[in-house]
């Protein structure tokens, strides 16, 4: 079961991400994490390990301007962290302003992310919550 604790380390991580603090991202990740980024959906890949967090975090940079996820809720499910919210960004090539529902859900084991999946929609997240993806 998901603890308050896993909770606050997803929020911590939300944070963390919103301000560029890498070192936070690694704290509350385990050291073998997999991330799948809403990136990795369309090229491919996964970021793994705390090298791939990193390289995850400078990608993102390269990418985006002024990037934040806007939080709208945080869900608990079965050993799972759902957080739904907004990606608001500034192309860094184009400078086209960006907003999207997106959805993620972060898999913890002793209060450390092991997994963190991107989803394309809020509903895509939701339904695979329902069947425990």
């Amino acid at each position: 079961p998901v603890s308050a604790d896993d909770v606050q380390a997803i929020r911590r991580g939300l944070e963390a991400y919103n301000r560029g603090d890498v070192q936070t991202l690694l704290d509350i990740s385990d050291p073998e994490a997999e991330f799948v980024p809403l990136r990795s959906l369309v090229v491919g890949g996964s970021y793994r390990g705390h090298d791939g967090i990193r390289r995850f975090m400078t990608d993102v940079g390269e990418e985006w301007d002024d990037r934040r996820i806007l939080l709208q809720e945080l869900r608990e499910d079965e050993g799972r962290v759902v957080l739904l919210g907004e990606f608001e960004a500034t192309g860094k090539a184009s400078g086209v302003e960006m907003r999207s529902p997106v959805a993620w859900i972060f898999e913890l084991r002793e209060g450390k992310v092991i997994r963190m999946r991107a989803y394309s929609t809020q509903e895509e997240a939701l339904r695979a919550i329902a069947r425990s993806d």
